[in-house]
């Protein structure tokens, strides 16, 4: 015997071909067509499902990076609240959610008042809340407790209305 299926005598191997050629043109080998489109929509599907895990991991991710710039902003305002705990304390409502600020910048020649100090402060912080998520819509509500002064600060962007970061912060 050799080391091949078939055996050594060469006769025999060329009948062996025989049989085989011959059942191979009456039992044909091979897809059909129908077998071939059903694999086709099956591997199409299975793709399709793949990339649309793929967009929502996606959109996952850029919802879950805005969270962050939403936390990130909020410890932000936090900590120029607290380096400047009584300027920021005179502030009313209205001047803690209003949009505009004067022109004017503090500087060492033209010192602002506390006021003034602490509504630019807030100013910068909401531009860099815009820039950041766009189209934020921040909220700061004043509540006197005590000798304590609190804010609750809310966040609100496109991407995620539906739940806002909310924060307190006391001074």
């Amino acid at each position: 015997m050799g080391k091949g299926i078939l055996p050594d005598n060469p006769h025999s191997a060329v009948l062996c071909r025989q049989m085989v050629c011959s059942q191979m043109v009456g039992n044909q080998k091979g897809a059909t067509l129908m077998e071939v489109l059903a694999t086709a929509i099956i591997l199409s599907l299975g793709v399709a499902s793949v990339l649309q895990l793929h967009n929502y991991g996606l959109l996952l991710t850029h919802a879950a990076s805005q969270r962050q710039s939403a936390f990130v902003l909020v410890m932000d305002l936090s900590e120029r609240v607290r380096s400047a705990p009584d300027e920021f304390r005179r502030l009313d409502e209205f001047s803690l959610n209003s949009t505009s600020v004067s022109t004017r910048v503090c500087s060492i020649d033209a010192p602002c008042s506390a006021e003034q100090y602490a509504r630019r402060q807030l100013w910068v912080w909401r531009q860099n809340a815009v820039a950041r998520l766009p189209g934020a819509e921040v909220t700061i509500n004043r509540e006197q407790q005590q000798l304590t002064v609190v804010w609750q600060v809310t966040i609100n962007w496109l991407a995620d209305a539906d739940e806002p970061v909310i924060t307190r912060i006391g001074i």
